[in-house]
């Protein structure tokens, strides 16, 4: 028996549910790292943006 064979068996789920599970899990995981990283680039954006306006000013 492997490590995702126990692992699904101590769960109660199935080898293919257990794998599932992992690739969800991957991808929300990818997706809310993506989110950050969006959300602190607009952020930096925004204060360069307001830097360059006063500079011009």
């Amino acid at each position: 028996m492997n490590t995702q064979e126990l692992l699904a068996k101590i769960r109660g789920i199935s080898r293919q549910e257990l794998l599932t599970q992992v690739v969800e899990h991957f991808i929300d995981n990818n997706l809310q790292l993506i989110q950050n990283y969006k959300n602190e680039f607009e952020e930096l954006n925004n204060r360069t943006s307001k830097k360059i306006k006063m500079q011009g000013e």
